[in-house]
């Protein structure tokens, strides 16, 4: 009889495996008996089901990370600081390329200086990073499916990028 879908151990392996990179630990952690973990672990990582799960897996944890920073890149546009980008009124011409290194110019989109002098900064639209994270924050509650949008198409990029990590790996 073919297997259909993992067991609750099998599971639990491939979610300790990717904490933990070790499989034979990932396989004593998800309850195999030691006597028998390094074998069971090398059977399981050979397993198709087991790779495709491991594979599905870190595309998921991929695509949350990026979820979690670009909803904090939101938050950081919305309600960060201008504090720093004030302080380039202060700054010499000359200084600018040595002081500016050190500031939080994140909210800041545009710089320019003028040839006819003066210094003009745009900043990013607080608003729309608002709204932004309104609509990102609805999806994440599922109360707004967000399928087609910027948030999938950065999964998708993720999970590319994990896919070519692994062929990289493979070529070496």
């Amino acid at each position: 009889m073919k297997k259909i879908g993992l067991s609750p151990r099998e599971a639990a392996f491939c979610r300790l495996y990717l904490k933990t990179r070790q499989a034979e630990e990932a396989a004593l952690n998800a309850g195999y008996p030691a006597l028998f973990a390094r074998r069971k672990a090398s059977a399981l990582m050979n397993s198709p089901l087991i790779r495709d799960e491991i594979k599905r897996l870190k595309q998921q944890e991929n695509a949350e990370g990026l979820r979690s920073k670009a909803a904090a890149g939101l938050i950081r546009a919305a309600l960060g600081g201008v504090n720093d980008a004030v302080k380039l009124f202060s700054f010499e011409p000359a200084e600018f390329a040595d002081k500016t290194a050190q500031l939080d110019l994140f909210c800041v989109s545009e710089i320019k200086l003028p040839k006819t002098g003066g210094l003009e900064i745009k900043f990013l639209d607080r608003v729309k990073a608002l709204d932004a994270l309104c609509r990102f924050s609805q999806a994440e509650d599922g109360s707004e499916a967000d399928k087609s949008g910027f948030f999938a198409a950065l999964s998708a990029a993720a999970a590319s990028s994990d896919e070519t990590d692994e062929t990289d790996k493979d070529n070496e």
